[in-house]
C-alpha cells in the first residue's frame, strides 16, 4: 500500500511540475513535428495521436537474462500545450512481451524542444504509463526518445525505457512511428 502511494505522489507531482514548466501557447499539429515550427500550425488541446513501436528488450538483473520482443500501441491526447512543449493523457493503448499482451490503464508524457544540449533542435519525448496483464498482474514503463529524421524512411521515434513484468526489470528499445487519429 505505501509503495502505491508513493507511486501516486510520485506521479502527481510530475505532471504538477510539467504542468508549471509548459506555458500555454501555441505549437504545431503535424503528427512527428508537433513542435518544429511553432508559426506554422497549432496543435488544439484534445488532438489524438498513437504511437506504433517494436523492440526489444533485456533484464537489467543480469547481461543473460531473459530477453523479450517488444510491441506498443499508445494512444493518447493533447492535454496542455506551451511554448516549446506539449504535455499528453494517455488514452489507451497495449504493451506486448513476446506472447503476453498488456492494456494500458492510465499515464501522462509530455514532448518539448530543448534549447541546449544534444537534442537541441530535435523533439524529445516521455510516456509513463500503468499496465495489467491478462491475469490481472500491474505493471509500469517509462519510454523516453527523439525523433530522427531520415530521408528514406521520414520521422522515425526511437525510444528506450524501463519496464518491469513478472518482477523482472527490462531495458527495452524500440523504433516507431507517430501518427495523427
Amino acid at each position: 500500500m505505501k509503495r502505491a502511494k508513493k507511486k501516486a505522489m510520485a506521479l502527481a507531482a510530475m505532471s504538477f511540475v510539467f504542468l508549471l514548466a509548459l506555458p500555454i501557447f501555441a505549437v504545431p499539429a503535424d503528427a512527428a513535428a508537433v513542435l518544429d515550427h511553432p508559426d506554422t500550425a497549432r496543435v488544439e488541446i484534445g488532438a489524438a495521436f498513437y504511437i506504433d513501436a517494436r523492440g526489444e528488450g533485456n533484464s537489467r538483473d543480469s547481461s543473460e537474462g531473459p530477453r523479450v520482443l517488444t510491441s506498443m500501441h499508445l494512444e493518447f491526447e493533447v492535454s496542455a500545450r506551451g511554448e516549446r512543449g506539449v504535455l499528453f493523457i494517455i488514452t489507451s493503448g497495449s504493451f506486448v512481451a513476446n506472447y503476453t499482451h498488456y492494456e494500458l490503464t492510465d499515464g501522462i508524457g509530455a514532448a518539448g524542444r530543448p534549447e541546449e544540449g544534444r537534442f537541441n533542435e530535435t523533439t524529445v519525448f516521455i510516456f509513463r504509463f500503468n499496465m495489467t496483464g491478462q491475469n490481472g498482474e500491474v505493471s509500469q514503463a517509462t519510454v523516453f526518445g527523439f525523433v530522427k529524421r531520415t530521408q528514406d524512411h521520414g520521422p522515425v521515434l526511437v525510444m528506450g525505457g524501463s519496464v518491469v513484468l513478472d518482477g523482472i526489470d527490462y531495458a527495452i528499445r524500440q523504433l516507431g512511428r507517430i501518427h495523427r487519429v
